[in-house]
């Protein structure tokens, strides 16, 4: 059997693609996590002037931010309509998952990749869904697909296209740079004038979008702020996770903490890769690709669910080329006169490694929660739980006690890794550093950087000469970037001069879950 011959076309495509848009429609009721609140938070602040990193903190680079503000612009600031746009953000990635595995390794491979990239990805949950790698993954799949069919356009249009899809997702997470290694085989091949006159716009437009970036903060002279956040504060984190080992040590350690589908899969698929001569450029790149995202895994060494997303996309095309070449086999033990029923016989074991899929990965709570509608009501108790590190029930609640306790417009603080909270209340942060661990987090047994101390005087200027009217100090709530993984509420000791303004100009009102509600004693009976 012709794994190459495809049915119906584009017909095919669109039953591919409403079956990821089903998979994926139960992803509509996740809420959101510390991270996607953070970038929420920093981009509904962007949409009111203020610049990430100058009005806001974080240490990631600002792709994303910019794109949700795009997204807040188009669709609004609700939780459903940031989740809507993360389905529509997968269902175009499963498209080129789709087109990439039908040129590579055919039609079977091109429906079964897109769908168990759909439901790995909602099984997934809340916590893991729409992350930087799921967004910038995209822009990534876009280049892969125009360079694999390059011979539709001119070269020139295809490099810098496809550089700058790589580029805009460097901005969202340098480390997706690493899946650039699928591009090698490219440069290997470069003899001409040319082909390196192309391969040269297209590396010139991949550094373009971070150009413009930089450009911007240079112009309007905060680029310092850029550059100590997204720079010089990796340093101390890369240092607050190395601890004292060894970097031998360390590495090893690492090594150990890779996911066991990371290492394994690659295995299995290196003999169909030898094996199959059959666009086998084409499949070294995508190869390549995936040993380079399962590098962009390791290098962080948080091991994260989300940090393997790019892995997953690409992993799904080589299952779904074991799975068809299976497929194909046990087909073509049935030539001769049962060939008029080959296909229908090909769609009826399709089917069954569907089903057998969906029987591991789907999850069935969402999907009663979507029928029900109840995720537009307020959430449940424990509804969003993540150990001791978050509870998105207790957010909300403390979110909607601040917003009906103070003014439009007027400040409150949240000690604590909780940017989510002000983005619920929409109320806006006294500071910039609207969380807690650029101002403690530091190597075991170290010191604060002087960087972070000037950082310090900042925020107590800030505090200062714009006190938030309520302030929720964070319990139990053990990160493990923090010293000695001690809470928020253990950390004020860490910080004596906030504390000092917290005890002698705030008293505790009200407890919700882990956080502890503190009031301005010299507040406006107006904002009570």
């Amino acid at each position: 059997m012709n794994r190459d011959a495809a049915p119906a076309g584009w017909r095919h495509t669109a039953l591919v693609l409403t079956g990821c848009v089903l998979v994926l429609l139960p992803t509509l009721t996740f809420r959101m996590g510390v991270d996607q609140g953070v970038f929420a938070y920093m981009s509904a602040a962007l949409l009111e002037g203020q610049w990430p990193y100058v009005g806001t903190w974080e240490s990631d680079f600002p792709g994303l931010i910019f794109l949700q503000a795009l997204q807040m612009l188009v669709l609004g600031k609700s939780i459903v309509a940031f989740r809507a746009f993360d389905l529509a953000v997968q269902v175009l990635s499963a498209y080129f998952i789709h087109r990439i595995a039908w040129r590579t390794s055919g039609w079977i491979a091109a429906t079964i990749a897109p769908l168990l990239f759909c439901l790995i990805y909602q099984g997934y949950g809340p916590w893991n869904t729409a992350q930087r790698e799921g967004f910038g993954l995209l822009f990534i799949l876009a280049g892969f697909w125009l360079t694999l069919s390059a011979e539709k356009r001119p070269l020139l249009v295809t490099a810098v296209v496809a550089g700058l899809g790589m580029g805009v997702a460097v901005t969202i997470k340098p480390t997706l740079l690493a899946l650039s290694l699928f591009y090698l085989p490219l440069a290997l091949e470069l003899k001409s004038r040319k082909a390196w006159t192309v391969a040269l716009a297209g590396g010139v437009a991949v550094v373009v979008p971070a150009g413009v970036i930089v450009a911007g903060y240079w112009a309007t002279g905060t680029l310092t702020e850029i550059y100590e956040a997204c720079v010089a504060y990796q340093a101390i984190y890369t240092a607050r996770l190395r601890g004292d080992a060894s970097v031998v040590v360390y590495w090893l350690q690492k090594l150990r903490g890779l996911g066991l589908n990371a290492v394994v899969l690659p295995v299995l698929f290196a003999p169909f890769l030898a094996l199959d001569r059959r666009h086998q450029r084409e499949r070294l790149m995508l190869f390549l690709g995936y040993l380079g995202a399962t590098y962009a895994v390791f290098v962080q060494g948080t091991f994260a669910g989300y940090h393997y997303l790019p892995g997953l996309a690409i992993g799904a095309i080589f299952v779904g080329e074991i799975v068809g070449t299976s497929i194909a086999w046990v087909v073509g033990r049935w030539r001769g006169p049962r060939a008029a029923r080959l296909v229908s016989l090909e769609a009826v074991l399709i089917a069954l490694a569907l089903v057998a899929l969906s029987g591991v990965y789907l999850r069935r709570a969402p999907v009663g929660r979507l029928m029900a509608l109840t995720f537009l009501a307020p959430p449940t108790p424990g509804e969003f739980r993540n150990h001791e590190v978050f509870d998105f029930t207790e957010a909300y609640d403390t979110a909607a006690y601040l917003r009906a306790h103070t003014q439009p417009g007027e400040p409150i603080h949240v000690w604590g890794y909780e940017s989510l909270v002000y983005f619920l209340a929409d109320r806006p942060a006294s500071t910039r550093f609207q969380m807690t661990h650029p101002l403690v987090m530091r190597v075991p047994g170290g010191t604060i950087s002087p960087m972070q101390q000037r950082w310090r005087d900042e925020f107590v200027a800030a505090v200062t000469a714009r006190p938030p009217a309520y302030v929720a100090v964070v319990r139990d709530d053990r990160w493990w970037w923090s010293p000695e993984e001690r809470s928020s509420e253990e950390l004020l000791g860490d910080f004596p001069e906030w504390q000092a303004i917290l005890t002698s100009g705030y008293t505790l009102e009200r407890s919700i879950g882990r956080y502890q509600i503190y009031r301005r004693a010299s507040a406006p009976a107006a904002s009570r």
